[in-house]
């Protein structure tokens, strides 16, 4: 697979001395299967898979929530949350994904 991006969460706050209580979510469409596996979710659309990997988060966990296509309709879907308590965070989020055509 190619296409690969990165994130680095970096520093929260260089001035805050105590741990605060941090959350990155990412939201899947209703019709992707997500797998966790590791630091590593595994997600599938059709005949496309993908993955998104991290590091320096200290839990990892899918949670259901809901997709809104339109005002009104809710489709129940899945996210990938990642948590830590850090006065700073040295973390990544790598997505890994085909390219199109």
């Amino acid at each position: 697979m190619s296409g690969l991006k990165r994130g680095n969460a970096g520093t929260v706050d260089p001035g805050r001395a105590s741990p605060v209580a941090l959350v990155a979510r990412l939201h899947f469409h209703p019709d992707v299967e997500a797998a966790l596996e590791g630091a590593t979710c595994r997600l599938r659309f059709g005949g496309s898979e993908a993955s998104v990997s991290w590091r320096g988060w200290e839990h990892a966990c899918l949670e259901e929530t809901v997709y809104g296509p339109e005002f009104g309709i809710e489709r129940p879907n899945r996210c990938l949350a990642l948590s830590s308590a850090a006065a700073a965070l040295d973390a990544e989020i790598e997505i890994e994904a085909p390219r199109p055509g």
